[in-house]
């Protein structure tokens, strides 16, 4: 379900100054993998871990958006900028609830892993809910909490203008998800329709 909330913008690697980079810093607790992979359509940065099981890297980008970074069989959103220095933190036992960032950076990716978690707390509502006017009150509430974020001392302004742009084309697609989980839902328990048809062996199935 996380792909649904991913934001991506594909980017391409240019010739840049070698000051002007993203400086990447993760400790991962249980890594699926001892190589960090982030990357867009057009880019690609793999990223091996230390004899201490630390991953570091310095690359360039050619301009400020939204990456995946896969840690294995798990993966999250992050947003770059060349000048970028910030650390991740994480268990992998439990990846989108450990994700932390620190230092230049780390507001804005705060903000999507926390985004994402929301979402997956949406996710679970609508797996189980039967009211849509309170479904849609936690999707109201939870896109506010974005809004307000984005909002913050310090946030990366083509960062801020990006998120704002697509909360409501998102909150649109989060109710109307709401509204067929809720259809759904309703169907759960009951019993099946009987049908009676003429299969291709010219016999007759029915339920």
């Amino acid at each position: 379900m996380k792909k649904i909330f991913l934001l991506l913008l594909f980017i391409a690697t240019g010739a840049l100054a070698q000051t002007d980079v993203v400086k990447f810093k993760a400790k991962i607790k249980n890594p699926h993998s001892d190589s960090l992979v982030i990357r867009s359509r057009k880019f690609t940065q793999t990223i091996k871990a230390n004899r201490k099981g630390k991953f570091k890297a310095e690359f360039a980008i050619t301009e400020p958006g939204i990456y995946q970074l896969f840690d294995g069989t798990e993966y999250t959103v992050l947003y770059l900028k060349n000048g970028f220095d910030f650390k991740l933190k994480a268990n992998a036992e439990d990846f989108d609830n450990s994700l932390k960032y620190k230092g230049k950076g780390s507001k804005e990716n705060n903000i999507l892993a926390q985004k994402m978690r929301d979402n997956q707390a949406i996710m679970e509502i609508m797996d189980t809910g039967t009211n849509l006017d309170t479904i849609n009150q936690k999707v109201d509430a939870i896109l506010k909490k974005t809004e307000e974020a984005l909002a913050g001392e310090g946030i990366d302004p083509e960062f801020a203008t990006q998120m704002k742009k697509d909360l409501e084309p998102e909150r649109g697609q989060l109710k109307e998800m709401a509204a067929g989980a809720i259809e759904a839902n309703k169907m759960k328990g009951k019993a099946s329709p009987t049908f009676n048809y003429e299969n291709a062996n010219g016999g007759t199935t029915s339920l």
